[in-house]
């Protein structure tokens, strides 16, 4: 939106990357960030802070809680010794969940993102 001249949305939490295109050195500030994916039968989510990961691997599974700095390859789960923390994630993960819930754009189908289906290949 800055490139366009237009000011940033009100709902937006966003950041422009406009200096970074530009070649300016910036400093983002920490911040947690979140992804959702469909895996039928439903979404999993994750959130992650700095090194830490909090995430749900499949729709049917608890939340798993890594270092990814420590353990690049998510073999430990840290839920049970870090439960502080692990609880902290979640909280901003469930909130995260219930702000954006609802998919805002959807196609005439009413399908949303994750959930249109790709043409076949010839």
């Amino acid at each position: 939106l800055e490139a366009a001249g237009l000011p940033p949305r009100d709902d937006s939490d966003g950041l422009s990357i406009l200096p970074i295109l530009l070649g300016r050195k910036v400093e983002l500030p920490a911040r947690d960030l979140f992804f959702s994916r469909l895996m039928p039968p439903g979404r999993v989510h994750a959130v992650r802070r700095g090194q830490y990961q909090l995430q749900r691997p499949w729709p049917d599974q608890p939340l798993e809680l890594y270092d990814l700095e420590a353990d690049p390859l998510e073999t430990t789960d840290l839920s049970k010794p870090r439960p502080e923390l692990f609880a902290e994630l979640k909280s901003a993960l469930d909130a995260h969940i219930a702000r954006f819930a609802d998919v805002p754009y959807r196609d005439s189908a009413g399908k949303g993102p994750g959930e249109i289906a790709r043409p076949k290949r010839k």
